[in-house]
């Protein structure tokens, strides 16, 4: 086997290899898979090795869950839940929650992504629904819904209630950055809140929406939400502290924002939303349109480490996902293989990342 082959092979393979071992190799000059390109890519950047990512978590409306593996390859799983509304996960395993639907648990949890099991004592005791979770890389947190309470814990186990601001109607996502939580939701004229400590809470201040927040991702530098507001208001807002908001120099043009996400160095930001192609930015404040219209009405997007997945709720019958490895340029990919609408995709912040 000549050493083109077997690199070529190691890499598809996702083994730990060196920056020597590509030798004068050119990625202009190598025709490969995409998944291949992104190892590739990484190693000729860094010159590091590389480990295989954790799966991408898809989820459907019947609360089918599937692992993408390398963000390309479909395996499906199994839980015990009836809904699922958020998937987070750390180095060592993945937590679901969702809303109460008769016996089923509210959230389960997994350590490969594909096999789930029930979570006794559950945040809020199992009789109510948990609509948002996320994990920093110390502290759970997550919020239930009637009433909308945040939970931490240090372990995934052992839950304690937060105090301060809460949502009257729903939490719809959290992220940490910057040394804090922030939250974003739907309320009585707040949309978005943060802690300090993931334990007491406070309403931001600012530019709110009119209606409620969707969805929030953060970098080192910059908060982005988007969300739903009436007539003219924006759809997108950013903050550069999580704390006051306000409107970015150039506003993306969907009607109503769905999801954002952002690159590991805060470089690419990538947004959708209703009846507008996938949108981008590089500094989250001037933000373009991409042009690609592959995926109707996209709905959620990700970033797992090396590229930004998108998926579609509706159930199309060839694609339903596409990727890009520069938010700004993409690719459709193959549909799910459950056969129901794709509702969710989360990456797994904590994948395996490129060491020396």
């Amino acid at each position: 086997m000549s050493l083109l082959s077997e690199t070529v092979s190691n890499v598809i393979a996702c083994q730990q290899l060196t920056l020597q071992d590509l030798g004068t190799i050119s990625l202009s000059a190598i025709r490969l898979n995409t998944d291949s390109l992104v190892v590739l890519r990484e190693m000729l950047l860094y010159g590091k090795q590389v480990k295989r990512l954790h799966p991408v978590i898809t989820v459907s409306d019947q609360a089918d869950i599937a692992a993408l593996i390398n963000g390309f390859t479909f395996e499906n799983g199994s839980t015990p839940m009836n809904t699922v509304s958020d998937v987070a996960g750390n180095e060592t395993k993945y937590l679901a929650v969702g809303e109460v639907s008769g016996s089923a648990p509210v959230m389960s949890l997994s350590t490969d992504g594909l096999n789930w099991e029930e979570v006794e004592n559950p945040p809020g005791g199992g009789s109510v629904g948990i609509t948002a979770i996320a994990y920093d890389n110390s502290l759970w947190q997550c919020a239930t819904v009637d009433p909308v309470q945040y939970y931490s814990s240090p372990d995934g186990v052992s839950w304690s209630q937060g105090t301060g601001y809460e949502f009257t109607t729903r939490c719809n996502g959290l992220v940490f950055a910057q040394n804090k939580w922030v939250s974003v939701g739907a309320s009585n004229g707040f949309t978005q809140a943060y802690s300090l400590d993931g334990i007491n809470w406070n309403s931001g201040t600012g530019t709110l929406f009119t209606d409620a927040a969707v969805a929030v991702a953060a970098s080192n530098d910059l908060f982005v939400a988007v969300g739903a507001s009436t007539g003219n208001n924006p759809t997108l807002l950013v903050s550069v502290d999580g704390m006051f908001w306000t409107t970015p120099l150039v506003a993306p043009t969907f009607t109503t924002g769905s999801s954002v996400a952002v690159n590991s160095e805060g470089t690419m930001w990538v947004a959708v939303g209703e009846n507008a192609p996938l949108q981008y930015s590089t500094d989250g404040l001037e933000w373009k349109s991409s042009g690609f219209t592959g995926l109707v009405n996209a709905s959620k997007v990700c970033y797992d480490g090396t590229k930004f997945i998108v998926v579609s709720p509706q159930n199309m019958t060839v694609y339903d996902v596409a990727f890009s490895l520069d938010g700004i340029h993409w690719q459709l990919s193959t549909s799910n293989t459950f056969g129901a609408v794709l509702t969710n995709i989360r990456a797994n912040t904590y994948r395996s990342t490129l060491v020396l």
